[in-house]
């Protein structure tokens, strides 16, 4: 388009210039077209030598004025020439139309003028408080996900696994439904499917069944033939990916059925008994496990187990994970049953929180701060969001994990079985709320569930 263009505006000089080289080539036509004509300075036709008057009047008609060379000359020339301008103008303006016009019509939108023009649209004035206005920021499946501040994933959750000294044990507990407790001969058949869905990360609980096994300092618990340490290194073999803890404390292993190591008159001594869960801490390091979570709540055990893991050289290897907050509570019969961990006498009620002791639960985390715990867990759960948030505030910069305890498991499946609630929907809202109130990690049994569940959503 650009050569038509500038082909077509040099036109009137192309003209101009044919006629003052080939027609008359004596013609200053600088000189004509100056009007009005200068009084100094003749005009070209009349300081032409070589061309006189009389011969331009033969052969150019239009010269038909009579003028002798020594008077200028008249103003028809200049019209002429002036017309003559003008008319090369138009006719190149013309060119460019056509030229123009042709083009449109070849084009791929040459018809767009032909489909009908959309009329802007106005909206009507509203008096509509736009604050009010939220439901649309949610109205969509992406949209819900986007309004929440985080979202449950697998990575999330904590599978408690119960192994017991029966090697081909697999018994289902009727108090707490779906969770079997399993032999070390059987465990790995049952973890291999939790493991392809998704499962991370499972916390280990010694069950000891058989007979003359357990004593007052809780030998078993760090039998290199125990349960825990067994179960430890077939995890490992069979599933490398998989993160281990362990859970740390003489209960399940004692014959009186206490965390600790008693004095003669039945209660606790703490020097010896932190010594001994600190001992049992470090030999499930040894054996394998990423984490150690120490549950006796005695005062002192984080500092004796980070010295031991020093003294091992495994302080860098293995997490120290807190019970902040274990509160003596009444959702912890189911796991009882399961473990066979009941006391033979008396409550823990001396080294459990109580289940107002906000204060207690506080001062006991920063305590375990001090010591150096790697992070920190809740339990129970649901009874005790208001501590998991305190909790936030004090260690924002800690993982900090719910045990959503066996009674409160059963608690919700009850519900479901008499129709009160749908299992799924309550136990993604329980779970939930635990994510809002500040928690990242669960220790759930509902884990295998939910490795299902966060497929389908």
């Amino acid at each position: 388009m650009t050569l038509p263009i500038v082909l077509g505006l040099s036109l009137p000089h192309w003209i101009i210039f044919i006629l003052q080289d080939r027609l008359l080539p004596n013609v200053d036509f600088a000189a004509i077209m100056e009007f009005p004509p200068s009084s100094k300075t003749p005009m070209a036709i009349s300081q032409t030598p070589n061309l006189p008057i009389q011969s331009l009047k033969k052969s150019h008609p239009l010269f038909l004025t009579k003028f002798n060379s020594s008077e200028h000359p008249p103003f028809f020339p200049f019209f002429f020439f002036f017309l003559l301008l003008t008319f090369c103008y138009f006719l190149s303006l013309l060119v460019l139309v056509y030229l123009h016009y042709h083009t449109f019509r070849t084009s791929p939108t040459s018809k767009l003028h032909l489909l009908p023009m959309h009329q802007a649209e106005y909206l009507p004035p509203s008096g509509t408080d736009i604050s009010l206005v939220l439901q649309g920021g949610y109205n969509h499946p992406l949209a819900r996900v986007w309004q929440s501040e985080r979202q449950l994933t697998k990575l999330m959750f904590i599978f408690p696994l119960f192994v017991s000294d029966v090697e081909d044990e697999e018994t289902e507990i009727p108090s707490l439904p779906r969770i079997k407790r399993h032999g070390i001969n059987k465990l790995a058949a049952y973890v291999r499917p939790l493991v392809e869905k998704g499962l991370r990360a499972v916390i280990l609980f010694g069950v000891i069944l058989k007979d003359g096994v357990k004593d007052s300092v809780g030998s078993a618990a760090d039998d290199p033939d125990g349960p825990v340490i067994q179960a430890i290194k077939l995890l490992k073999r069979e599933f490398p990916s998989l993160y281990i803890m362990c859970d740390v404390c003489l209960c399940e292993y004692t014959d009186h059925g206490h965390c600790g190591i008693l004095n003669d008159d039945g209660l606790l001594k703490r020097e010896p008994s932190v010594l001994r869960i600190g001992a049992v801490a470090v030999n499930y390091a040894k054996a394998g496990a990423h984490c150690v979570a120490p549950s006796d709540m005695m005062d002192g055990r984080i500092k004796e187990i980070k010295l031991g893991l020093i003294a091992a050289k495994l302080e860098n290897k293995v997490l120290v994970m807190s019970y902040l907050a274990k509160f003596l509570g009444s959702l912890y019969g189911p796991f009882r049953d399961i473990a066979g961990l009941a006391p033979s006498h008396g409550d823990r009620k001396l080294y459990q929180l109580p289940s107002g002791g906000a204060g207690l639960a506080r001062r006991a985390l920063v305590r375990d701060i001090e010591e150096g715990a790697d992070a920190f867990i809740v339990k129970p759960s649901t009874f005790y969001l208001d501590i998991v948030n305190e909790a936030l505030k004090i260690c924002k910069d800690f993982p900090l994990a719910v045990y959503q305890v066996s009674g409160e498991y059963a608690m919700l499946h009850a519900a479901a079985e008499k129709g009160v609630a749908d299992l799924k929907a309550i136990a993604f809202e329980s779970h939930n709320g635990f994510l809002r109130a500040g928690a990242r990690l669960f220790i759930s049994y509902f884990t295998p569930e939910f490795l299902e569940w966060l497929d389908e959503e």
